[in-house]
Order: C-alpha cells, then sequence, then structure tokens
C-alpha cells in the first residue's frame, strides 16, 4: 500500500482485524516492510519510524523498516539501485550460462538452450526496465563461454547475427531481446497505460525542479534509480511524444538504441498482428518475435566477412574487403545448406577458435597431439601431414594447406575440382577431429589413428543424414 497520511495506520489496522475476524487471515508481520519515502532512509529515521509505529499500530510493531522492498518479483524503493534491480536476474543468467557451458553439448542446441532457459531469466524485468550497460558489456564473454569458444574469438554481433543467415540456431541478443520484450509490454501487457500516461508522468515529476526532469532524474534525490518505470514506458510509447517533458531519449541513454529501430520493431509487432489475423486458420500473435527480429537486423549488420578478413592476415593472407565480401556471399550459401554441426565446426576454424594449449595461453603447451615435433597450435595443425592426410580425400594432401581454397572462399574456377561444400566438410571434419582426440587426450584414453577417427566421424555424419 502506499500511505500519504500515517495518521490513517489505525483504521488500516481495525480493517485487517475485521478480516482476520471474518476469514482468519492474518499478515505475515516476518514479511511486512515499511518504506518511508518523505527522505533519505538513515539510521535514526529508521528508529524514528519503529518508534512511531509502535505507538500508533502496537500489533504491527514487528514492521521492518527498511529503503527497499521486494513487491511482485522486483525490489522497489529509493535505496535499490539500477543495478540492484536486475542483481538476481542477473545472477541466474550468469549460472544458467555457466551450467549450459558445462555440458559440452553441440553448439546449436547450446544455443537454443540458452534462447529458452536462459535469456527468460531476465525477460520479466524487462517488462519494466531497460537492461543495464553491465549485463549488455559482459554479454560477449557469457557467448563464447557458451559456444565453447576460445575468448575474442568472434565479435558479438557476428555471434548475434548468426541466426539471420546461417539457418541454425544462435543465441539471441540481450539488448533486442529486452527492448522488444519492454515494447510488448507497453503495446499489449499493460492494456490501461496509454490512457492514463500523461497522469502518470504529472505525478512522477510533480514535487522535482524542471531542470532534473529534464536531465532524465524523474525520482527525488535521495532515490537510488533516477528513472520511472513510467517514463520507460513512456520512452517506448507512441504517445511518449505528448508527455510535457519526454527526455532523455533512447538512443541518449547509457544503452543506446536508435528510436528509429524503435520505430520499425513497432512496425515489425502491427504487421505481425495483421498477418497472424489475416492466417487460415488464425495463428497466435509473436509480437516479441517479431520486434525483437526487427532490431536484431537493425543493430548488428552480420558482416562476418570483416572478422575473417581480419583472421586472415594471421596466415599471411592478405586480400581486400570487396573481393572478400563477394567471395563470402558465393560461400554463406553453401554454409546454409550443410548440417549445423559442420558450419559451427567451419567457424571454429575460421575464426582461430580451436582450444588448443597454444591459443589458451598455457604456460608449458604440449606437443602436436598426432605424433609431430610440432607445437599444439592451429597454424600447424593446418599443415600437418598426418591431419592432412586424414581428411585428404577427395584432394591430395598437398591441396589442403591453409588458404583461401581450403576454406571454401576461393574464386569458382579454383573450386571446379574441389566445390565449397567439400572444402567446408574438410575443414569441419579437421576441427572435430581435433577436438574429439584433444578430448580423448584430457580423459586419459589413448588416442586414435588420425586416419580411422576421420573416417569414423565421416561415417557418423553419413548416418545422421
Amino acid at each position: 500500500m502506499l500511505i500519504r497520511n500515517a495518521r490513517i495506520l489505525p483504521s488500516i489496522a481495525e480493517s485487517f482485524d475485521d478480516i482476520e475476524f471474518a476469514v482468519n487471515l492474518q499478515l505475515a508481520i516476518h514479511k511486512c516492510v515499511l518504506v518511508p519515502l518523505w527522505a533519505e532512509v538513515t539510521p535514526s529515521l529508521i528508529k524514528e519510524t519503529e518508534e512511531y509505529l509502535a505507538e500508533m499500530v502496537p500489533s504491527w510493531r514487528g514492521f521492518r523498516v527498511d529503503s527497499s522492498a521486494k513487491y511482485l518479483g522486483t525490489r522497489i524503493g529509493p535505496g535499490i539501485s539500477e543495478q540492484g534491480i536486475w542483481k538476481d536476474a542477473a545472477a541466474k543468467w550468469w549460472s544458467r550460462t555457466a551450467e549450459l557451458s558445462r555440458t559440452g553439448m553441440a553448439t546449436s542446441l547450446a544455443a537454443r538452450a540458452y534462447n529458452v532457459n536462459v535469456l527468460p531469466c531476465l525477460s520479466y524485468l524487462a517488462q519494466f526496465f531497460f537492461i543495464i550497460p553491465e549485463i549488455w558489456r559482459i554479454e560477449v564473454t557469457m557467448l563464447h563461454r557458451l559456444l565453447c569458444f576460445p575468448p575474442s574469438s568472434m565479435r558479438k554481433a557476428d555471434i548475434l547475427a548468426l541466426g539471420s543467415w546461417c539457418g541454425s540456431p544462435a543465441p539471441v541478443g540481450v539488448l533486442p531481446y529486452s527492448v522488444a520484450t519492454i515494447l510488448r509490454a507497453a503495446a499489449h501487457t499493460v492494456r490501461g497505460w496509454a490512457p492514463v500516461l500523461g497522469s502518470l508522468h504529472e505525478t512522477a515529476v510533480e514535487h522535482l525542479p524542471l531542470v532534473r526532469v529534464l536531465r532524465g532524474a524523474w525520482s527525488p534525490p535521495w532515490w537510488a534509480t533516477e528513472r520511472s518505470i513510467v517514463q520507460n514506458y513512456g520512452l517506448v510509447m507512441d504517445l511518449f511524444r505528448t508527455l510535457l517533458h519526454p527526455r532523455p531519449e533512447l538512443d541518449k541513454l547509457p544503452v543506446p538504441v536508435p528510436p528509429a529501430l524503435v520505430e520499425a520493431a513497432r512496425r515489425a509487432m502491427a504487421d505481425g498482428e495483421l498477418a497472424a489475423a489475416a492466417a487460415v486458420p488464425p495463428r497466435k500473435v509473436k509480437r516479441q518475435a517479431a520486434a525483437m527480429l526487427a532490431l536484431r537486423d537493425g543493430l548488428y549488420d552480420g558482416r562476418l566477412d570483416i572478422l575473417i578478413g581480419r583472421r586472415l592476415r594471421r596466415w599471411g593472407i592478405v586480400i581486400t574487403p570487396e573481393e572478400l565480401h563477394g567471395r563470402w556471399l558465393e560461400l554463406r550459401a553453401v554454409l546454409r545448406a550443410v548440417r549445423p554441426s559442420w558450419l559451427w565446426s567451419w567457424l571454429r576454424a575460421a575464426v582461430i577458435g580451436w582450444i588448443t594449449s597454444g591459443r589458451m595461453h598455457v604456460i608449458a603447451p604440449r606437443p602436436c597431439i598426432f605424433g609431430c615435433d610440432a607445437k599444439d597450435d592451429l597454424m600447424h595443425y593446418m599443415k600437418c601431414e598426418k591431419l592432412r592426410s586424414a581428411v585428404a580425400a577427395p584432394a591430395e594432401p598437398s591441396e589442403l594447406e591453409f588458404g583461401m581454397v581450403f576454406l571454401g572462399l576461393g574464386l569458382p574456377h579454383e573450386h571446379r575440382v574441389r566445390a565449397r561444400k567439400t572444402c567446408v566438410h574438410a575443414v569441419a571434419l579437421t576441427t572435430q577431429l581435433y577436438h574429439i582426440e584433444k578430448w580423448r587426450i584430457d580423459s586419459g584414453l589413448p588416442v586414435h589413428d588420425a586416419a580411422i577417427a576421420a573416417a569414423r566421424i565421416a561415417a557418423l555424419h553419413r548416418l545422421q543424414a
């Protein structure tokens, strides 16, 4: 309850006594919290409030006086900051991602499980509050851990844009997901907010200095949270322009979202509603999914070829971005058609994402796991005679030295003998063979002969197909 005058506390207590007498329902005193809103919560204010409550309503003297309380699943009050609001949900999001990464499941399955079981940890709060920059910034670390990629293998934009072209399940970004959630809540879930948005806005800024309102702080100075829930909804609803002081704009928040993208997401939701209504039979409207896809396509470019070009320079291969982009578009069509396991394995090699002891900066890197004298490093394995012989067919081992043709990025005439799809399979088979044998070594099992192991992996994929 929001009580404007403490003098009515005795009458409220009498009402609860009547309820207890009539239906035997009692207040759980140990769970009740009184939050003073009129001043900064200090030890002296807490003591004064407790004494006043004990004098006015002795039966409620067990109430805890604090600067915040948990209400409907979220902590609210002047003592809770935006970081504090997200603390529990972010911890759950972090721990569940770590649990998924430890399962060792296939990358596509891990991405799907992340979208279904991990991201919803943030969805409830995302209906009311914008995501905080701390969560947004550590997302790239969590995604690498989820997909079992070495740190900094890929840009966050590359990972989050994979779903737009690869055809395989890919992780959904926290930013488009959370903004789509609040858009869906404002447009559909929170019915009735639009007519009273102006009144709620006036109430929020009624006793605040105008300069504070214009700077985006819609709470009293002693509140740790500067933005109110009504301000968040005002930023994403159609009626926010009618407010007297609609600042700050979305693109001026700590987590920027261009207003044009929000408009595009809102149009996508409207188009989705029309399409669902026109379908025969009518299907369920997926407003949040439509908004999220529109935001993803606007926020992340999906130019994986930019990253691949930088990785190729580490192998001494220099190619202009324009030429690489043309070759990449041809290869991308092939990658869309292969199985997800081949796609992710090829990607792991293309971005230098093998988990070798050299890549992970181990103090004492192990030698080649296939018996060579060289170090355990991707640069060696792409030229390792034993590994190349295992995955050479239908080409000669000498043709498998790491390069544009090997990755499937060669010119059309260079792929007449060795098709792009065959190159993708060779790269993926090399990646899978290494990581399977590495797992056997780490588990204390003997290493297979490379050629036999490669033949077994290829046969397994044929059976799955």
